[in-house]
């Protein structure tokens, strides 16, 4: 039984390793496909006229290796797990919160030095954790 998703946030730090780890063996443990998903933030342009003109292929290019890069590991140690990469622009916590609608589990990292003190969780896994449509595992 396939049935819905794990999404896993990546985030590119080096943090990533744990989250990765779990999505992918509880991915396997499901027989679920993971879905690995990478957001950011484009410029912050005053006139949005001039992200038309702005060449948006090595940017992409970029954050597509970093996501190939994070997953390239566990994708062998779990041969038997499906897993789809993904990318995504805008806030990070609003695409997880998107691309987890039809998930059945989404796992974040926690980086652990919010900006806050005494605040556990960074800003994204705070939004997700109260705003996803199923289960949210934190891992660190």
């Amino acid at each position: 039984m396939v049935g819905p998703p794990i999404l896993v946030g990546v985030d590119g730090s080096a943090s990533d390793d744990a989250p990765i780890g779990f999505a992918f063996h509880e991915a396997a443990l499901r027989g679920a496909t993971l879905r690995a998903l990478h957001a950011w933030d484009r410029l912050h342009l005053s006139n949005p006229a001039l992200l038309l003109q702005y060449d948006t292929g090595p940017e992409n290019a970029a954050h597509a290796q970093l996501l190939a890069d994070a997953v390239q590991d566990w994708s062998r140690k779990y041969p038997n797990v499906t897993m789809h990469r993904e990318l995504a622009t805008g806030r990070p916590s609003d695409a997880i919160v998107d691309a987890g609608r039809p998930a059945r589990l989404v796992v974040l990292g926690a980086r652990g030095h919010a900006q806050l003190p005494g605040r556990r969780l960074g800003s994204v896994s705070h939004t997700v954790l109260h705003h996803a449509a199923c289960p949210v595992a934190i891992v660190r």
